[in-house]
């Protein structure tokens, strides 16, 4: 949601979202350019068990690059030597592709995206850790309520902690 907010206020294409505030109810009521963002995923994982799906989560990826580049190899029915996947693993790492054009979208004219108001690739998941959690004590029954069921997805938030700062 965090990435969302920033690439739509630089990206010249798309409506300002207004405030932090404001963002945070538009994209939890789904009424952001691209629809809801909980239905998409819960219309994906609720056809998980009828069609070949493979979901791969962010934390996960942070925590084991190889592993999770290994399960799409997996999943398409690949291998990959020890040395290309060690290449991989090292190119698609944040601070390579920040400093990638191909990837860091820099060479994209500052009229279509504007990265003087936010770079394309930003810090990562503290900032979005900060954002959300201010959110949900600003708007937390209906989050937890909608979200709920997207724990996995969620899981960098923990919930019991932040019912302690009610």
């Amino acid at each position: 949601m965090v990435s969302y907010y920033h690439f739509q206020r630089m990206n010249q294409m798309l409506p300002d979202p207004g405030t932090w505030e404001e963002y945070f109810e538009t994209f939890i009521s789904g009424k952001v350019c691209w629809g809801s963002w909980y239905d998409h995923v819960k219309g994906w994982w609720e056809m998980k068990d009828r069609y070949r799906i493979l979901f791969l989560f962010y934390e996960d990826i942070k925590k084991d690059p190889k592993h999770e580049i290994q399960k799409v190899m997996q999943f398409m029915g690949k291998n990959l030597d020890e040395t290309i996947l060690d290449k991989i693993v090292q190119e698609t790492s944040f601070e390579k592709m920040k400093e990638n054009p191909m990837t860091n979208r820099s060479t994209v004219p500052k009229s279509i995206l504007d990265q003087s108001i936010s770079p394309f690739m930003r810090k990562g998941l503290w900032a979005l850790k900060y954002y959300v959690i201010i959110s949900i004590i600003n708007c937390s029954a209906y989050l937890v309520t909608y979200c709920l069921p997207f724990s996995k997805m969620l899981s960098f938030i923990n919930f019991k902690t932040i019912h302690l700062h009610y």
